[in-house]
């Protein structure tokens, strides 16, 4: 029997197919102490871009989102391939004797999509790395505000805390509170004034407490923020910005429709759009054609085997309808990104707005009342009562200008990128 050239034919194709398949390869080992990155213990901030930058590198779901966004561009580019040609043969034996009592065949199938759907289905993973992409976008712009706003509130935290320190240290203040305490040692003031001195001092104290806990809150919200060693020490350089002058322009509504994050929303839809066209192609038919040799009563014979879907009963129903109700869902989705950026934007405004409005606190009242306690205008009770409500005004003032650069640093998360 002649069943040598059926093998000759099926083998070279059985050999292609397994060249063409991967190999497996394990995940790289974890490296606890490379990755807890302890070389890098100290951070210098010299302005808020700083840590937004800081940050933008750092940030761990960041770095998830652009490890998937690379995913998925590896995926695009392996999606749209022809299925696998498909190798059949078969060997009989005519029960009765015969001269040559076996019979057999080989064929090998391409499938051709006529319809266009591999086509499809790659322009559909292109189009969801294009949305990972903006997502990866607009999940940057929240995190360089963040960023900005916790660098900021730091600035502040430390201004506040180096004002009660100079308090304590004012020459001044020194000076009154021992003339104070020799005036009660004199019978001059009484207990419940000299206490009054001690119980301001521990109000300020506690005031101080309260900011350095403040600050650890921060510091522990940057370094989760930028990925940082939780043992990092965040240090910072910039002296805190001065209120804007102007009130900042109401949004346009309109131009939010260029927000990153709508672009991002607008991408999943495009992405959506491809994968149900890619689910209505899959239904129209695919031919099957390949060629065919067999050996028949000790006779080679060769041909064309060919064939073709008939979707009578469209069993990709049930994907198209799901594929429209989520593309449907991306548009709302994309819509309702727009509404509540713009409301959010608006409402972030308004409150810049009100905080502008804040009248300037009054300008060198602490000299005045230093010329006054020197020239023995003021008793030394009556100084500190002075100063102690002249810091108090000016501590409320630094935690006003700490709102506004807050809320102005919020504001830029609404900025539409330029087109």
């Amino acid at each position: 029997m002649k069943l040598k050239s059926i093998g000759f034919i099926a083998l070279p194709f059985l050999f292609v197919s397994l060249a063409g398949c991967k190999a497996y390869e394990p995940a790289e080992t974890i490296d606890w102490t490379r990755e807890s990155g302890t070389n890098e213990m100290s951070v210098a901030l010299r302005s808020p871009d700083d840590a937004a930058s800081l940050a933008l590198v750092g940030n761990l779901r960041l770095n998830m989102q652009r490890l998937k966004a690379a995913g998925a561009a590896n995926i695009a580019k392996e999606t749209g391939w022809w299925e696998d040609p498909e190798l059949d043969f078969d060997i009989l034996r005519i029960i009765e004797s015969s001269e040559n009592p076996f019979l057999g065949g080989a064929n090998v199938k391409f499938t051709i999509p006529l319809s266009g759907a591999p086509k499809a289905a790659r322009k559909a993973a292109e189009a969801f790395h294009a949305a990972e992409l903006q997502r990866i976008k607009a999940a940057e712009k929240i995190v360089s505000a963040e960023a900005k706003r916790i660098a900021l509130a730091l600035c502040f935290n430390r201004k506040k805390i180096d004002m009660l320190e100079a308090y304590k240290k004012d020459a001044d203040i020194l000076l009154a509170v021992s003339s104070a305490e020799k005036l009660h040692q004199a019978g001059e003031y009484t207990l419940v004034d000299f206490n009054g001195i001690k119980r301001q001092e521990h109000a300020r104290e506690h005031e101080r407490m309260e900011l350095e806990d403040e600050r650890e809150e921060l510091e522990n919200a940057f370094r989760s923020l930028a990925g940082l060693h939780p043992e990092t020490k965040i240090r910072i350089m910039f002296a805190p910005p001065a209120p804007p002058a102007a009130k900042p322009a109401a949004p346009d509504i309109l131009s939010l429709a260029g927000h990153v994050e709508v672009k991002a929303a607008l991408a999943d839809l495009e992405c959506s759009e491809a994968e149900l066209k890619t689910e209505i192609l899959k239904q129209y038919p695919e031919l099957k054609i390949g060629p065919l040799a067999g050996n028949e009563e000790g006779k080679d014979r060769i041909g064309v085997v060919a064939g073709i879907t008939l979707p009578l009963w469209n069993r990709n129903r049930k994907a198209i309808a799901e594929a429209e109700s989520a593309r449907d869902e991306a548009r709302l989705g994309a819509v309702d990104t727009w509404k509540n950026l713009a409301m959010e934007a608006y409402a972030v405004h308004a409150r810049l707005v009100k905080l502008l409005n804040h009248p300037p606190p009054p300008a060198g009242e602490a000299e005045y009342a230093k010329k006054l306690f020197s020239a023995g205008e003021l008793s030394p009770l009556d100084y500190l009562a002075a100063r102690e409500a002249i810091l108090t005004v000016d501590l409320e003032n630094v935690s006003w200008e700490s709102a506004v650069a807050a809320a102005n640093a919020e504001l830029e998360k609404y900025v539409p990128e330029n087109p």
